[in-house]
């Protein structure tokens, strides 16, 4: 099990230093030896860059943005869409959301930005807007670069809860190959394929089919907690570095803690320890990427008792 690529993928997705296309393209490798064509699409998309009419999941969207027009006497200004709000609701709810349908690696490279971004409008919405203003100014979205560091950092927190799935339902693979039974067994992981679902891939649970479903009404889910060994806890936390300090500390918190029934259940009685280890990432104590933290921990917990997340 040392050369489980499941189990490589969740310590490449738990750490900062892990380049993200390599994670994509090792998410892809596994999706698609395991014959799962839904999530290899996702996983594709997010490499080369979604097509135009393509639906874009909820991270890559941005609503509410302001518009800002290039003054050559004044620079950046911010255009006042009060009256077009008023006039034309539909229209100010599109001149105000921002789609990014970026390759990955175009969105790793505007993160790295140390000022604001500004991404020119659609040229008929610039027409738009230069009528009604009987201007000609170029007119763009001003977008903070910690908007690409978030897109990043939703795409390592699903590819971690989707290898930790897996592995919950005992594949692993060995090398660059899963068995025939591994196989069969990933038809049957049920999680939603709307990745729209800013929480993760949402398991919705087990079916009495050999297909799966994903996505849609689901009337034979199988949903049970149940207790997993804290060995496997425990080698998890120690693959991001955390010492036997931390573990002790999380074994006494499982030890006097009614053992929880939902994710917010978890949040609740471990949020001191998941705060206290996302500081130790915070100053790179251990090797987890502050932004996805809480996140991977959360999971890491539900998974150990069976929770959904």
């Amino acid at each position: 099990m040392k050369d489980s690529p499941i189990l490589k993928l969740q310590e490449m997705a738990g750490s900062s230093s892990t380049n993200i296309e390599d994670l994509l393209s090792k998410a892809k490798m596994i999706s698609v030896k395991l014959g799962l064509n839904d999530i290899t699409e996702w996983l594709e998309h997010e490499l080369t860059g979604y097509p135009n009419d393509a639906e874009l999941p909820d991270y890559r969207i941005v609503n509410g943005s302001k518009v800002v027009g290039w003054n050559p006497f004044n620079g950046w200004i911010p255009f006042q869409l009060m009256n077009v709000m008023e006039q034309n609701p539909d229209i100010y709810e599109i001149l105000t959301r921002i789609e990014f349908n970026n390759a990955i690696s175009m969105i790793a490279e505007y993160s790295k930005s140390e000022t604001t971004l500004y991404c020119d409008l659609p040229e008929p919405l610039t027409e738009f807007l230069q009528s009604v203003s009987n201007c000609n100014f170029r007119m763009c979205w001003p977008v903070n670069p910690t908007l690409m560091t978030r897109i990043i950092s939703h795409v390592r927190a699903k590819i971690l809860d989707w290898a930790l799935l897996l592995e919950s339902k005992g594949i692993y693979g060995e090398g660059l190959l899963f068995s025939p039974e591994e196989k069969k067994e990933a038809q049957n992981v049920t999680y939603n394929n709307t990745i729209n679902n800013n929480n993760g891939l949402a398991v919705i649970g087990d079916v009495k089919n050999d297909k799966g479903v994903v996505g849609g009404m689901v009337s034979n889910v199988q949903q049970q907690n149940i207790t997993g060994d804290f060995s496997t806890l425990e080698r998890q936390l120690r693959q991001h570095g955390l010492n036997d300090i931390d573990i002790q500390e999380l074994k006494e918190v499982i030890d006097h803690t009614p053992i929880p029934e939902t994710k917010e259940d978890v949040e609740k009685g471990f949020g001191a320890w998941i705060g206290k280890i996302t500081g130790k990432a915070i100053s790179k104590t251990v090797d987890i990427a502050v932004a996805a933290a809480p996140t991977l921990l959360t999971n890491y917990l539900c998974h150990h008792y069976g929770i959904p997340v």
